[in-house]
């Protein structure tokens, strides 16, 4: 299924000057990922830091592919305002991503 232009991941991200570090960023977290969890955490991570607001389905499907995670749910679970990650990989990632705006 192809996405139109107005689906752009890039329009996530909330300082559009930056989004090719920020991509490229996301990129090297997420590409090497396989459960659905490990692939949203980057993401989830940034937008807890508010360097990306939520994605649509359809953004992240443009920016990482529509097989990185086959199940448009798991995309609503990790993104919940009832989920919360608890490992600690998760709060350096939140703090990462906190510093890196802090710097903006």
């Amino acid at each position: 299924r192809k996405y139109s232009k107005a689906k752009e991941f890039r329009q996530c991200i909330t300082f559009p000057e930056d989004a090719e570090f920020l991509i490229q960023k996301l990129h090297s977290l997420i590409d090497f990922q396989i459960s659905p969890k490990d692939v949203f955490m980057p993401l989830r991570a940034a937008v807890d830091a508010g360097v990306i607001r939520r994605p649509t389905w359809e953004e992240f499907c443009m920016e990482f592919g529509e097989t990185k995670v086959n199940s448009k749910s798991s995309h609503t679970t990790y993104f919940s305002i009832d989920y919360k990650y608890t490992d600690e990989a998760f709060n350096l990632l939140v703090q990462e991503f906190a510093a890196y705006r802090k710097r903006l």
